[in-house]
């Protein structure tokens, strides 16, 4: 007979514990950073919930930095199997994402390049050739509409409270997730969030074709739906892996990690080429840009012998010789001398550029010409 000791124990080791601490010592030996039982409000509630693990591994690339984010439920039973019911796939839906995407930027290059919509783009043909990557993570090949817990060694269903359980804590902590970021990010930063479902168990797939039911044992599948949660209504994509499966899994997902990364520099670099003959990559930091200076060009142009009252908006265009830009402000002459000499307005005007625009060719302020590029 077991001592209390190891009744303990015994009891411990069937709960989903373990499970946790395994999976986060796997990941921190691949060099993700750990965040583990965070807890939330549930919005829909207002009762404190918990996500077991939040795994990043993060990059940065001209001062934008890259996040990419698991967020994993783990789950683990010696009494009852997971059975995933699904269907074929219809090759067209117009009701449905085959291949949804959460994430989340606050970087005005990344804006202009479109690189969210590249990005999910690119996802997706990599899925539809059937990228040994790609597919493998975020490859649809059945759609999962339902899901059942049978007990092992028997035919009776035991329901999906478990399952269920474990994909509301995933939609709603990655809802909490993108809305904390948005308050809390005030560095450039593109973040991308997967939701991951890990189960220390058997886990099979019961294929409904008609009347036909095919059931196989299954070491992974993508569950897609749609959720409203708050005022958002999205569709998410929570990927399941056994146990088993999820630790040969991080070489696909760090490959992608690189794939992602490198798309992320093509944008920067892109935007970086166009800037110059690009009227909406410059102009789209003007009001940025007078939001910093318009204190330090009221104050200069106050000492001026032609003084005007305020600066309401400036363009930001190439200059003459087309290597460099003329920010073109509707002033006197003597007063835009007034700001080009001044070595502390330059300086900031300067790290302005260099930070946000990742500029750092000729600058100088001029009297609005009209130039050609001007969308009017």
């Amino acid at each position: 007979m077991k001592n209390r000791n190891e009744q303990i124990e015994t009891a411990i080791r069937k709960t989903g514990y373990i499970l946790e601490l395994e999976i986060s010592n796997l990941l921190e030996d691949d060099g993700w950073s750990i965040i583990n039982n965070r807890y939330y409000i549930d919005e829909s509630t207002n009762t404190q919930r918990e996500i077991d693990i939040i795994a990043y591994k993060t990059s940065s690339y001209e001062d934008i930095r890259f996040f990419y984010v698991l967020l994993i439920s783990c789950k683990k039973s010696d009494e009852r199997d997971w059975v995933l019911i699904s269907r074929p796939v219809k090759g067209r839906d117009v009701n449905f994402e085959f291949y949804p995407q959460l994430t989340w930027s606050n970087s005005k290059i990344l804006e202009l390049t479109n690189f969210e919509e590249k990005l999910n783009s690119f996802i997706e043909e990599k899925c539809k050739i059937n990228d040994q990557n790609f597919s493998k993570i975020y490859g649809l090949k059945n759609r999962v509409y339902a899901f059942q817990e049978v007990g092992i060694d028997s035919d009776k269903p035991q329901n999906d409270k478990s399952i269920f359980s474990s994909i509301d804590s995933l939609i709603k902590a990655a809802h909490f997730e993108n809305k904390a970021i948005k308050k809390r990010r005030k560095d450039d930063v593109f973040y991308h969030f997967n939701l991951i479902n890990i189960f220390d168990g058997n886990m099979y797939e019961s294929l409904n074709i008609g009347s036909k039911i095919e059931v196989n044992q299954i070491e992974s599948a993508n569950y897609i739906n749609r959720y409203i949660v708050g005022e958002d209504d999205k569709f998410y994509r929570i990927g399941f892996f056994t146990k088993k499966l999820f630790i040969t899994k991080l070489v696909e997902i760090n490959n992608i990690i690189s794939i992602e990364l490198d798309e992320m520099k093509r944008n920067i670099e892109e935007f970086k080429t166009n800037f110059l003959t690009n009227w909406e990559y410059r102009q789209s930091f003007s009001k940025e840009l007078l939001d910093n200076i318009g204190s330090y060009i009221r104050t200069i142009i106050t000492d001026s012998a032609m003084y005007r009252n305020k600066v309401e908006s400036l363009y930001v265009v190439k200059n003459s010789n087309g290597d460099g830009i003329t920010i073109e402000v509707d002033l006197p002459e003597e007063n835009i001398e007034a700001i080009n000499s001044h070595q502390y307005v330059m300086s900031l005007v300067k790290k302005f550029f260099k930070n946000k625009c990742k500029y750092e060719g000729p600058i100088i302020f001029g009297e609005i010409t009209y130039p050609d590029d001007i969308p009017f």
